[in-house]
């Protein structure tokens, strides 16, 4: 049940992708399946580009952290976010052009599909480990949200707020805004970082982890309910040509 269940989640999921275009797939809503957007389409290609700014932004981040100026106790604390901005730019030039997670989605999908199909889906018992995955899931969708609006409201609190925009170019002195353009730069670095930290939510790695995730659980349950099956007509077999006494 778990590809069914997870369906609803990635389907909120790509909506909010989809909003600025920031991911390459789309979701089929008759067949509940994840396709992929043509390639060099208008969608696709505003992606590419969304990813190469993302890029050069998460190179910024490291160049800051290895040669900017700033404290070492201030870079540690860093240490805890650039790492994670840098694995998801990996992970969505993988996404971008690996369809292995989305087949592998699709299969589990149809093969959830096919077995409710042939058995009873009334038998069927979630299992304590899918619930897991489920609640798993749900703090993703809620943190694809929440980080990103956060992440705005602390460099619109301090625009010199590392690892961010602000601390990567030369307003920042010593850690305070240039009073000169404060006024007129004050929202910029904000607004650019929610932007980036929503396609950093939204490009490919977060993507993965719930397909993976749900993927995983999925064939867990259902080798459970295979081996269930098989026990049972086993036991039935056994009780036919049991020799009565």
């Amino acid at each position: 049940m778990m590809s069914l269940i997870f369906q609803k989640y990635l389907q909120y999921h790509l909506r909010l992708a989809n909003l600025m275009w920031s991911s390459p797939y789309d979701l089929d809503y008759a067949k509940g399946l994840v396709r992929r957007l043509p390639r060099g389409g208008r969608r696709s290609r505003l992606y590419s580009v969304q990813l190469v700014i993302f890029t050069a932004y998460v190179a910024g981040m490291v160049r800051w952290e290895v040669w900017g100026d700033g404290s070492a106790d201030l870079k540690l604390q860093c240490m805890a976010i650039v790492p994670i901005f840098v694995m998801f730019g990996i992970l969505g030039w993988i996404w971008q052009g690996d369809m292995a997670a989305v087949q592998l989605f699709n299969s589990m999908c149809s093969l959830e599909m096919e077995f409710f199909r042939k058995f009873q889906p009334r038998e069927m018992k979630i299992r304590t480990s899918t619930k897991g995955v489920e609640h798993f899931l749900q703090i993703i969708i809620v943190t694809v949200f929440m980080c990103p609006v956060f992440n705005a409201i602390f460099v619109l609190y301090n625009p010199c707020q590392p690892p961010f925009l602000g601390v990567m170019t030369n307003f920042c002195e010593d850690g305070t805004w240039s009073e000169s353009l404060l006024a007129a730069l004050l929202r910029l670095p904000a607004m650019v970082d929610f932007w980036m930290s929503f396609v950093c939510n939204t490009s490919g790695g977060v993507f993965l982890t719930m397909l993976y995730a749900a993927c995983d659980a999925s064939f867990l349950e259902y080798l459970d309910e295979v081996w269930r099956l098989v026990d049972f007509h086993g036991r039935n077999q056994e009780t036919r040509v049991r020799p009565t006494e």
